[in-house]
């Protein structure tokens, strides 16, 4: 007969993961085993028994648990269900697949209720290769995949910025994939999977999308003399996937111009909408001929959040006046040599 005896369920870091912690019997009698009902606090594959008993004598076993031969099922579990992406972007939803079945080790992996629009396909973890079925090897019941999506460009009608999408990745028993049919293009409700009887978890997709700011200006360059005002035209365009709100232009021109900008705030532009903005830059009348240059920075919000377009540098060559009284003083000076070179000529030639 053996007195005290303690039973507790380890891990393999000695974390106690039954329930209850730890269970005693008082006397075992030879010939006379004692049950002792635990339950399982964590999905394990396999636990460590451990005993004490007696003066302080133990002993461990470590003991590997069986599947349920009845329930056919690959069951996932996803890190993280929820996810903003932006339009035109892509993300992975890294997932753990664990085997409790019996009966296959091979099943097909789906992902149902995804707007057509939206590409996917599942990667292995591990190496990175796309997968349509997945196989448990001998001795391995979880193993680590992830699901793809690649967002559209532009909001779709089923792909509309903000609104979440919920779907579902599931897996199917290889046998039972013909007799279950593509779930891909059919939209099922959570008592339906269940009623499939098959793995799988609930994931949520939100597109998000942000503004961008392209900006063109036809001509950077101009000449003009003093006094004289540039005329530029700037095309202001939303290339983003989502509206730009309060679109403004900054001139940062060197001192004493003057700047006018027309119009000063465009409100609202749409994606793929564009609006041309006219600018008009006078430098000072009494300002040194020479080349100088005009910055103009292009802002925005975003859905709140501020972006900025990408700066033109607008250069002004500032021309030298032509003096017209001395131009024609040189060219009567010019011309009053020539007929007195001429005159001489003559004269010397009657000589």
């Amino acid at each position: 007969m053996v007195h005290d005896v303690y039973v507790s369920l380890l891990d393999d870091d000695d974390t106690i993961i039954g329930l209850p912690y730890e269970a005693k019997v008082d006397e075992l009698h030879y010939g006379d085993p004692a049950e002792l009902d635990f339950a399982l606090l964590v999905d394990a594959d396999v636990v460590s028994v451990n005993i004490i008993y007696g003066n302080g004598s133990s002993r461990r076993l470590k003991v590997f648990l069986q599947k349920d031969a009845s329930v056919n099922k690959a069951v996932i579990q996803s890190e993280q269900f929820s996810q903003e992406v932006e339009l035109g972007g892509t993300t992975d939803y890294a997932m753990s697949i664990e085997l409790f079945s019996g009966v296959t080790n091979t099943f097909k992996l789906e992902a149902v209720n995804l707007p057509a629009e939206i590409n996917r396909y599942f990667v292995d973890a591990a190496s990175g290769n796309r997968l349509s079925q997945f196989q448990f090897t001998e001795g391995v019941n979880t193993r680590r995949i992830a699901l793809r999506v690649f967002l559209p460009e532009r909001p779709t009608s089923l792909v509309l910025m903000d609104d979440s999408i919920p779907f579902y990745a599931v897996s199917i028993p290889r046998e039972r994939a013909d007799e279950i049919g593509d779930l891909r293009n059919r939209t099922l409700s959570v008592a339906e999977l269940d009623a499939l009887d098959i793995g799988y978890t609930a994931l949520e997709l939100v597109p998000r999308g942000i503004g961008e700011i392209l900006v063109r200006a036809p001509q950077l360059f101009h000449t003009i003399e003093a006094g004289g005002t540039v005329e530029v035209a700037i095309e202001v365009i939303n290339e983003g996937t989502r509206r730009l709100d309060n679109v403004e232009l900054e001139i940062d021109a060197p001192f004493d111009w003057i700047e006018q900008i027309n119009p000063e705030l465009i409100s609202t532009l749409e994606i793929n909408e564009e609006a041309r903005i006219q600018l008009l830059i006078t430098p000072p009348a009494d300002i040194i001929p020479g080349r100088y240059e005009v910055r103009v920075t292009t802002t925005s919000l975003t859905d709140d959040l501020p972006i900025r377009g990408e700066d033109k540098t607008i250069t002004v060559q500032i021309a030298q006046q032509a003096n017209v009284y001395g131009t024609l003083i040189i060219l009567l000076l010019t011309v009053g040599l020539v007929l007195g070179i001429i005159a001489f000529g003559i004269r010397l030639s009657r000589r």
